[in-house]
């Protein structure tokens, strides 16, 4: 162990280790558990000599394995038996998806209510006031019930002017956490039941709209705005049943064509391809 390699190490914790541990609570939802995630993952890399990858190469390596990390935490944290094997592109164990057929296929009922009224005080403040009623009621495990209010106020002292202040909060029974923008058979999806309870989400904003008087030239946006990113991809799924058994063959590639954002090359590669056209594939077999 060197010096230098000491250092280099902890420059890149000092860099990563907020980014990771946002990452992880957002699977989480617990910060005192997202940083025990993080701080495991680190000593990972430490052991494993991974700290010696190239920046970007290891953005991308612990970005996705911090990802996995975290599948693996939550369902360990249900208790279930799996099996774990090794993924070259990120290092880190994914769980086999069939640990959790029997929670996924649990019976279930949702009721919902909603109400939304537009009130004009004045001629110039309006409200508009809502709320949703949710009843998630699952046979064999605790039901929850929500009730996710929305408000917007708004205020034109001009014709042209608009000042708003808006509110919502919302509620999600269903958990997928993927690991990858393209739809895998290593992706993990959950229902609100044992430990996964709930997510919640608060929106607040506020602002001012002006409505520009002069003429708008879409020549002057276009030369203003930050770059077009686009992307054309291509994928093919083949499905085969065989009685209660199921064959799932998925293959394609990932950008054909086109100028993707830094971010998606990041968060798709752990190493560089060429002119980031990725192939994939994937193999399911259901018995």
């Amino acid at each position: 162990m060197t010096t230098d390699r000491k250092e280099i190490f902890k420059l890149r914790f000092k860099e990563h280790y907020p980014r990771l541990c946002n990452i992880a609570y957002g699977y989480v939802a617990d910060m005192d558990d997202s940083e025990d995630i993080v701080q495991d993952l680190f000593v990972t890399v430490w052991n494993n000599g991974k700290d010696s990858l190239p920046e970007k190469e290891f953005a991308a390596y612990i970005t996705t394995a911090v990802k996995n990390c975290c599948v693996s935490f939550l369902r360990k944290k249900c208790k279930s038996t799996i099996s774990i094997d090794e993924t070259p592109a990120s290092g880190a164990d994914i769980p086999d998806d069939e640990a959790f057929d029997s929670e996924a296929k649990e019976p279930l009922s949702q009721v919902s209510l909603f109400y939304e009224n537009n009130i004009r005080v004045t001629d110039k403040f309006t409200v508009r006031a809502g709320i949703h009623l949710v009843g998630y009621i699952p046979d064999n495990y605790r039901s929850y019930y929500s009730a996710q209010p929305r408000l917007a106020l708004n205020y034109s002292p001009t014709d042209n002017d608009l000042l708003y202040i808006n509110f919502s909060r919302m509620e999600q029974f269903y958990h997928y956490l993927s690991f990858n923008g393209m739809a895998l058979p290593t992706d993990f999806r959950m229902p609100s039941i044992e430990g996964f309870r709930p997510r919640t989400s608060e929106h607040y904003e506020t602002g001012w709209k002006r409505n520009r008087d002069d003429e708008f030239r879409i020549d002057d946006f276009r030369r203003h705005r930050f770059p077009f990113n686009y992307r054309i991809d291509a994928g093919y799924t083949f499905r085969k049943d065989f009685g209660d058994k199921q064959l799932l063959l998925r293959c394609g590639l990932y950008n054909i064509l086109g100028n993707p954002p830094e971010e998606d090359i990041i968060y798709f590669y752990s190493v560089h391809w060429s002119s980031n056209c990725l192939p994939y594939a994937g193999v399911s077999f259901r018995f």
